[in-house]
């Protein structure tokens, strides 16, 4: 079903979102403690609001999204203990559960198709209103100058990988979870 001309409805909802939380605290971070533009900390604060918005409503809570290196991990690493993690958390009824690819077996894991998958998803979410810091990611496909960084799912998802030891992808098979020493 082809939709009609405008955003697509999870930019409405991150819109709903970023009114209902004060953003200005984690720009001030990013800015301070990553020496970070004001207008490039406001871009990438609004690139991970759109992933989290993303994340939140994936279709299957058990795929996950790749958390890629750059500057939304950056902000990822330096929020997550910080009160602005919690008031974005709650709106949206999300608790990550992240699991590092640092120790995985390489083949545990199909995080080329993962990648794309969630590049895919953050395309059709957002469409020409995806912040300027997803579109790194987004429009230089193979070539993502970024590496896989973790997985992260929704506390639902990750509880029922944990419990089934199985991870999927919504074009392959499930994948046994096997961590190498």
């Amino acid at each position: 079903m082809k939709r009609k001309n405008g955003p697509p409805p999870a930019f409405f909802e991150y819109l709903q979102i970023r009114e209902r939380i004060s953003i200005q605290p984690a720009v001030d971070l990013l800015e301070n403690k990553h020496r970070m533009a004001p207008l490039y900390a406001l871009d990438v604060v609004n690139g991970f609001i759109q992933f989290a918005v993303s994340h939140k409503n994936c279709p299957d809570p058990t795929v996950p999204y790749v958390l890629l290196s750059g500057p939304i991990h950056t902000f990822y690493e330096s929020v997550r203990n910080e009160p602005f993690f919690t008031e974005l958390s709650t709106p949206l009824s999300l608790k990550w559960e992240e699991l590092s690819l640092t120790g995985l077996a390489p083949e545990a894991f199909d995080i080329k198709t993962l990648t794309e998958q969630m590049l895919l998803q953050l395309q059709r979410d957002y469409g020409k209103q995806l912040s300027r810091s997803l579109q790194s990611w987004v429009f230089k496909g193979d070539r993502v100058p970024h590496n896989s960084i973790a997985l992260t799912w929704s506390i639902g998802g990750y509880k029922a990988i944990t419990e089934t030891g199985r991870v999927r992808c919504a074009s392959s098979a499930a994948t046994q979870i096997t961590a190498t020493a």
